[in-house]
């Protein structure tokens, strides 16, 4: 009943509309044309199909890295609703208090698929531009035990904090140091950029709601109760001036693109761009981001210093008189020692700290160059394996028959794999498709469904699927119920491509 009355109260959305989308809503309001109808909702068609593909592609990177974890890094950032991290948070606010002065906290929230959960508070103490994503980042890299070859990096397409010639150089700057041997940097479309970091926001979001939450200490609490697997909160304490030491060329029409990678070449960082993930073939930039010296100026990096300026008199006091209404001595005591603190961060001196060599300790590929010889020249010498018996079969390529057992990668799904479905009906381009519940390497069986209304009740779980999402086919179950051989290792496979 309560979810029932939710859905009427949010009938719209609460996020930000796509251009795109709203333009041709509201074409489609205003016209009875069929012919501009019909055009209309093709481009609808069109664009939402291109979302899709670009979120199905984030996801396939995301099951990549949690499958192979020695091999890719993948990672998203974003930063949640500033409104909602305001302190002292009142459940309901008393008349006295409806003018009272906040602290406002930035909240930077950031996930290592497969590793952990992070979330930054700071009290703007810095410009939340593009020295402040690269120093998250490099926080988030120091806390992992290691780094392997390959990053994904998901960001949001703000230019002032993400999609901006200094976090696009700090990643040429990782590639030229050794610290990765490539790189990716992914942009969702504008408008459609709401994933997996938004639902933590979420949860976040309610539960603090109806809390009284006093202090930062509590505000961090609460973010670590608020999702599973267990998220760490962070005060954010350093923040590098990157954008002042890295020595690197300007940029041009840097806007328009999707996807970045980055690669070492023989004379530097090469950058290609894609506008879609669905493009065939990347372009490479004119030119190099990176001049001769930029690692080596990198070497010693200095700190900004904090600045405490959106903390003024007027939200001190404030503050005070909230913790004094409810007469919390404790809360006003930490909120004391909070602000001292403030202030003498303003007046320490702060050194240059080493970060390119501290990250490139790190780096599986540069701890196994470092090596022994014998060690590496022992693991080149390897031998493929002495099988005996048949050779294994070849995966079929036959046309799709009724019955027969797929592998699908559809973004619908995108927290279920592998996708496993048995086919019942094919049409020209389309698939009604039984789903299968199981793991790769465990037994498979049909999935049913709960039956809308009729408690209790349960059928089968067919869809209609489009063919375009079947990426392989053709095969049967062993008589055990798993997946043979050949699928398992397509499975593999599929996460190199």
């Amino acid at each position: 009943m309560v979810s029932h009355t939710l859905s009427k109260i949010f009938t719209r959305s609460r996020f930000t509309v796509c251009d795109t989308c709203h333009d041709i809503k509201s074409k489609l309001e205003k016209t009875t044309n069929k012919m501009e109808r019909k055009e209309l909702h093709q481009r609808r068609e069109k664009h939402l199909r291109q979302q899709n593909a670009e979120r199905s592609k984030y996801y396939k990177l995301i099951r990549k890295a949690k499958s192979q974890p020695d091999q890719y890094l993948s990672i998203i950032l974003d930063g949640m609703d500033q409104e909602k991290t305001r302190l002292p948070h009142l459940p309901t606010t008393p008349k006295s208090l409806s003018n009272a002065w906040k602290v406002q906290f930035n909240l930077m929230g950031a996930i290592a698929h497969g590793i952990g959960i992070y979330g930054f508070f700071d009290p703007f103490q810095w410009s939340h531009g593009g020295n402040y994503t690269i120093s998250i980042l490099c926080s988030i890299f120091g806390m992992l035990d290691s780094l392997p070859e390959v990053l994904y990096l998901q960001l949001d397409n703000c230019p002032g904090a993400n999609k901006n010639r200094f976090v696009i150089g700090f990643l040429a700057l990782l590639v030229q140091a050794g610290i990765f041997k490539k790189i990716k940097l992914s942009f969702l479309m504008v408008g459609h950029t709401h994933e997996d970091i938004d639902q933590l926001f979420s949860r976040f979001s309610t539960n603090v709601r109806d809390k009284m939450i006093m202090t930062l200490d509590s505000l961090m609490q609460c973010f670590e109760r608020c999702y599973r697997p267990t998220p760490t909160a962070i005060r954010t304490t350093s923040v590098w001036n990157w954008s002042e030491t890295m020595d690197i060329n300007s940029i041009r029409n840097h806007s328009r693109p999707h996807l970045f990678k980055f690669v070492k070449d023989d004379n530097g960082t090469a950058i290609y761009f894609k506008k879609w993930s669905t493009d065939q073939e990347w372009t490479k930039c004119e030119g190099y981001l990176l001049k001769c010296d930029t690692v080596k100026k990198c070497s010693r990096m200095p700190l900004i210093p904090p600045c405490c300026e959106k903390v003024d008199e007027k939200v001190t006091t404030d503050t005070f008189s909230i913790c004094k209404f409810y007469d919390d001595e404790v809360s006003g005591q930490w909120w004391a020692d909070f602000f001292q603190d403030l202030k003498e961060q303003e007046d320490r001196e702060y050194n240059a700290d080493d970060i390119i060599s501290s990250l490139k300790a790190k780096a599986l590929h540069e701890q196994i160059n470092q090596q022994p010889a014998a060690q590496q020249e022992e693991k080149e010498d390897e031998i493929a394996p002495v099988i005996i018996g048949q050779a294994p079969k070849k995966k079929p390529t036959r046309n799709l028959q009724t019955n027969d057992m797929v592998l699908v990668d559809t973004v619908r799904y995108a927290d279920e794999w592998p996708q496993v479905a048995s086919v019942l009906k094919i049409e020209e381009t389309s698939v009604t498709v039984q789903w299968f519940k199981g793991a790769k390497t465990s037994q498979w069986t049909p999935a049913s469904r709960r039956i809308p209304g009729k408690r209790g009740k349960t059928e089968a779980f067919t869809e209609t699927i489009s063919k375009s999402v079947i990426w392989y086919g053709g095969f049967s179950l062993t008589p055990g119920g798993l997946l043979p051989k050949h699928a398992r290792d397509a499975l593999d496979q599929y996460f190199d491509d």
